[in-house]
């Protein structure tokens, strides 16, 4: 697919870096969050395959709810044109297969730093419920740190979940294939913890323990062929470690790890002076083709067997008969001396949840259990560090009597994150101060809210639980004042103003101003509804804090009518021009008063339009009769 074939408003395509069977990876860049970021895009042909979609969609339903260093973030995922799309974390580094094809061989040290931080991960997505189904080098990158990252949950489920099709539990790559996946056997946590095993196998080793001229051959050595010993290619790597990738391996999955915890336990203390030197796991065929498991981390009572197959074999039929017959005699002695038969008394193990180690130790003892010596511990809700949780087996199960019985212990209680929208950011981090979650704040401005207020929350959502062991990173978008720069709207009408202020966030109050004030002239000048000048001034920089507003004057709408005072203004004006010599005194002083009542009328602002007309037409009058009026003549002088 061409880069620019899809586009996405938010996320800038910078090229492709990986590609798949169903979908590509591309190099991208969030406009927004201003960050690199890698977008994973179904490809077109497969957008309307619906198997498929449901896979991509699992993808992005698995590892969104998974939070932790050591899984890659998902923090976006979408639809554009029919083609779906995961983005995640853009990881700079290599893929742990490509580390191996260009060393070989991985450090011992190195490669049990690496393996602890994938197993920590796969542990936080099965407890999520996540089982990976798909654990390869090639799903595993390293940063340039030695940062782990795991990616790629394709086909990863959900326990409990409906298989998509009947070849779902064979889809991951054949050489980490866990022997139940070959026989079509639905995938389970512990066929994550075979391909852990395998993928440990290959770190130290520097290839992987099943190889084949197809699938199929490679299928069936896992389901058939025992693994080459890690020792035989390095004798200096500890029996402990050897042996977790045994148990890890083993095709019985009753003695494989229980649990993904189980074997990052082993491989905390396997260096340690008591483990290291332990005798090797074996695990020893009994007639029924069941296995046993001998585990020197656990019971350190493992005795050393032959390394011929065939001297191991006769053995095994020597010592076999022999049993069978010590144990028909113990049988038949039992029956006479004791009336019954041999088997161990089963008992039911007791409550130990909330007991101290020392408590429940003593308690199980004296139901006559052993107590292992190693202790797993967990994280738990409510029961405080170094109390138990529970026993395995679990409380009220029947174990033979003597049975070894494992306690699950306290290391602490988890953090539930809670809801922080509405919280001060500065309570938020006042909250995590102490722990290792690490706050990251995004700005958003929001008029609506004051400054400082949690608007949203990401990466860490409420219910979250979160491991004070581990470090985690929670986003918050936080409210910050609206500043724009006041836009010209003088002259604009008084609505579309306002909204065009209020767009970029900030709160108006209209003052409206009263027309009343002013002259008929200025009157019939003015647009009422419109802006006449506003506060802060056009071009200012403008905050909006708690209080502020911007004003906007404008004339508001009157009932006022306008009086035509044009015959009244030419009369004043022709009034200035009027000769009244020669004119009678009553015509003057007529004239006089006339004049006088229309300058009144005329500066008056309220005055009605009759009022107008009939002081202008009373001067009109006057005037005229000025303008009209003929002198008699005066008398002759000369007698008749």
């Amino acid at each position: 697919m061409e880069q620019n074939e899809l586009q996405l408003q938010r996320y800038q395509i910078i090229e492709r870096i990986g590609e798949g069977g169903m979908a590509n990876v591309y190099l991208a860049f969030d406009k927004v969050l201003k960050r690199e970021c890698a977008i994973k895009i179904l490809k077109a042909d497969l957008s309307d395959n619906p198997v498929t979609l449901l896979r991509f969609k699992r993808e992005a339903d698995a590892a969104s709810k998974l939070h932790h260093p050591s899984i890659v973030t998902i923090y976006d995922v979408g639809q554009s044109d029919n083609r779906h799309f995961i983005v995640m974390e853009y990881v700079k580094g290599t893929t742990l297969k490509s580390l191996i094809q260009q060393r070989g061989a991985i450090e011992k040290n190195e490669a049990i730093f690496l393996m602890e931080q994938i197993l920590e991960g796969i542990v936080v997505a099965h407890k999520a419920g996540v089982i990976h189904r798909d654990i390869k080098p090639q799903n595993i990158l390293i940063k340039a740190d030695g940062t782990v990252k795991i990616t790629d949950f394709g086909i990863a489920t959900t326990e409990g979940s409906v298989q998509l099709t009947q070849h779902d539990s064979v889809m991951g790559s054949v050489h980490y294939l866990a022997p139940e996946c070959a026989r079509g056997e639905q995938a389970t946590s512990q066929s994550d913890i075979y391909s852990l095993g395998i993928v440990f196998y290959e770190m130290l080793t520097g290839e992987v323990p099943y190889k084949g001229d197809g699938a199929v051959q490679v299928a069936l050595k896992h389901l058939n062929d025992e693994i080459r010993p890690v020792r035989e290619f390095n004798n200096s790597i500890e029996q402990s470690i050897e042996n977790i990738i045994i148990k890890a391996t083993a095709k019985n999955r009753s003695f494989r790890y229980q649990s993904a915890q189980d074997m990052l336990d082993d491989l905390k203390v396997a260096l340690s002076d008591d483990y290291k030197n332990v005798s090797k796991v074996v695990f020893k065929s009994t007639d029924e083709g069941e296995t046993l498991v001998f585990d020197e981390i656990d019971a350190k009572k493992t005795s050393k067997v032959s390394k011929n197959p065939k001297e191991k074999r006769k053995k095994q039929i020597l010592i076999g008969v022999i049993i069978a017959c010590v144990v028909i005699i113990a049988a038949i002695f039992a029956i006479d001396y004791f009336g019954g038969n041999g088997d161990p008394a089963m008992v039911k193990i007791p409550p130990t949840e909330g007991l101290s180690i020392e408590e429940a130790t003593e308690l199980l003892e004296e139901a006559g259990f052993e107590v292992s010596e190693r202790v797993t511990y967990e994280l738990h809700e409510d029961i405080e560090k170094d109390l138990v949780i529970r026993t395995n087996p679990e409380v009220d199960e029947e174990a033979a009597e003597g049975s070894l019985i494992r306690l699950i212990v306290s290391e602490g209680t988890f953090l539930v994150i809670e809801d922080y929208t509405g919280w001060l950011e500065s309570d938020v981090r006042a909250l995590f101060e102490n722990t290792r979650v690490t706050i990251r704040v995004e700005y958003a401005a929001e008029s609506s809210r004051e400054p400082g207020v949690v608007l949203s929350q990401e990466l860490l959502n409420p219910g979250d639980k979160v491991d004070p062991s581990i470090s985690y990173e929670m986003k918050l978008i936080v409210s910050k004042p609206v500043e724009f720069v006041i836009p010209d709207v003088i002259g604009s009408p008084i609505e579309s103003a306002k909204a065009i202020i209020e767009s970029r966030g900030g709160v108006v109050t209209l003052i409206p101003q009263n027309s009343d004030t002013l002259t008929d002239e200025e009157f019939v000048q003015i647009s009422f509804e419109t802006v006449i000048e506003v506060n802060p001034t056009v071009g200012s920089r403008y905050v909006q804090e708690e209080g502020n507003t911007v004003e906007l004057k404008y004339w508001e709408k009157t009932d006022r009518v306008v009086v035509d005072r044009t015959m009244l203004v030419a009369m004043i004006e022709r009034y200035d021009q009027i000769n009244t010599t020669e004119a009678p005194a009553e015509m003057v002083n007529r004239l006089e008063l006339a004049y006088e009542n229309a300058t009144r009328v005329n500066n008056k602002k309220t005055a009605t339009q009759t009022e107008v007309d009939s002081v202008a037409q009373a001067l009109s009058v006057a005037i005229q009769d000025i303008v009209n009026y003929v002198p008699e003549p005066e008398p002759s002088g000369n007698g008749s």
